[in-house]
């Protein structure tokens, strides 16, 4: 049977979370019910849906990347048809049988967008993420699983400003829970001078145990860029991408209304 994957966007602002819940509106929830409406799912076990990745609450995705079978045709105008606006499917690609959208990638990047402040100090901020790159316990810096391992990789962690807004670049093999956010909101805290060098590279220590946790960054500012694999050939639909881009970009201009709240979260901590 033919096995497709299709990149899905999505603003999560509107949804809590990615994965299916009852009674509860999500992004998977919603691209059942476009699967079912187009007729897909001819038997839940032949169909094999996956997903790259499941992303928190309020936490966009350009990128995400699904995987199911079926022996329909796959339409994507009448799959976004049957989605809310803010949930596109905007390309596809016919892959193997075995394939699985997960265990398959050879990296995830994330973006994060912050509005800059001046009192952030961009430099003692790129120091600070040079130190992160390369295998390390993320225990301090990720919301604990104890049946997860919180050894990972950060391949790439790069910052840029443009105009009035701080990107940050992280890139993956895989992550755990609120990693990314941690990491970032870990990095303003440096570049404000609210906690020092010393008790940041403390917090690789899996031993030490901060006075204070480090909660995540907002999951308003986080955006899952891309999931990458080895030649997968992706045919994409550039008006719906024309789509996409018009609504990325209304929500990063929300970020500058959102600054204070941003503020306030890094005071509040120490």
């Amino acid at each position: 049977m033919p096995r497709y994957a299709l990149k899905v966007f999505y603003i999560g602002t509107n949804y809590y979370g990615f994965q299916r819940q009852k009674k509860l509106k999500t992004i998977e929830g919603c691209l059942f019910k476009a699967f079912q409406n187009a007729e897909l799912i001819e038997d839940s076990e032949i169909f094999r849906y996956r997903a790259a990745g499941r992303t928190d609450r309020g936490v966009h995705a350009l990128g995400q990347v699904i995987a199911f079978s079926t022996s329909k045709k796959v339409i994507l105008g009448q799959l976004n048809a049957n989605l809310p606006r803010d949930i596109r499917v905007w390309a596809i690609s016919q892959v193997s049988e075995e394939f699985n959208p997960r265990f398959d990638a050879l990296s995830k990047h994330y973006k994060y967008f912050l509005p800059y402040e001046e009192t952030m100090n961009l430099e003692k901020m790129k120091n600070a993420a040079d130190h992160l790159i390369g295998i390390h316990n993320f225990k301090n810096l990720s919301k604990v699983n104890h049946h997860t391992s919180p050894m990972r990789e950060i391949i790439q962690l790069k910052l840029k400003k443009i105009h009035n807004i701080l990107q940050f670049d992280v890139i993956g093999k895989s992550f755990l829970w609120e990693m990314v956010r941690k990491i970032v909101l870990v990095l303003v805290l440096v570049s404000k001078s609210l906690i020092t060098s010393s008790e940041f590279q403390k917090l690789l220590d899996p031993s030490y145990i901060p006075k204070k946790g480090i909660p995540p960054a907002p999951a308003w500012g986080l955006l899952l860029y891309n999931v990458h694999y080895s030649a997968l050939n992706f045919i994409k639909d550039y008006k719906i991408i024309n789509e996409i881009i018009s609504q990325l970009q209304n929500e990063i201009s929300r970020l500058s209304c959102l600054q204070k709240v941003f503020e306030k979260i890094c005071m509040g901590i120490y």
